[in-house]
């Protein structure tokens, strides 16, 4: 994952699934939930771009589930 510096976009690369939905979760260092995005469609390699120009410069937790899994990254967007 990669965005600096923060141009409201989170790149995310590399990752590699079984193909199924997943969902992405954006946490800000509060804990409170900032952004999301449901059903993902993957079907092997995953690259995904998220528009947050919403949210500003921070640390963030960004969290991927599928079925039972979940991945838990911190963000340091500046």
């Amino acid at each position: 994952m990669f965005s600096n510096p923060f141009d409201g976009q989170i790149k995310i690369n590399g990752f590699s699934f079984e193909p199924s939905d997943i969902q992405i979760d954006l946490y800000d260092i509060t804990g409170r939930k900032v952004f999301d995005v449901s059903q993902v469609k993957v079907l092997n390699e995953f690259n995904y771009i998220l528009n947050t120009s919403s949210i500003s410069s921070g640390i963030y937790f960004i969290r991927i589930t599928q079925a039972n899994k979940q991945y838990i990254y911190k963000l340091m967007l500046w």
